[in-house]
């Protein structure tokens, strides 16, 4: 979480690796939890796995519970 132009408090970030590189915990740090950002690293040319396109699309469809 160290890139130029992160916009995130890099306290704020938890790296997991698979099947999503950083879940974010937007504002956490400050005791004001603002939102959860799943967020995958991509360099290059690089795309998305199957695995992480089909987490991103039960994410965006609201398929996430507590």
């Amino acid at each position: 979480p160290y890139f130029p132009g992160f916009e995130y408090n890099p306290n704020d970030v938890r790296f997991i690796g698979s099947p999503v590189d950083l879940i974010i915990f937007d504002g956490l740090s400050d005791g004001h939890l603002k939102c959860i950002t799943f967020a995958e690293v991509k360099t290059g040319d690089s795309t998305l796995t199957g695995r992480q396109r089909q987490v991103g699309d039960i994410i965006k469809e609201g398929k996430v519970t507590w």
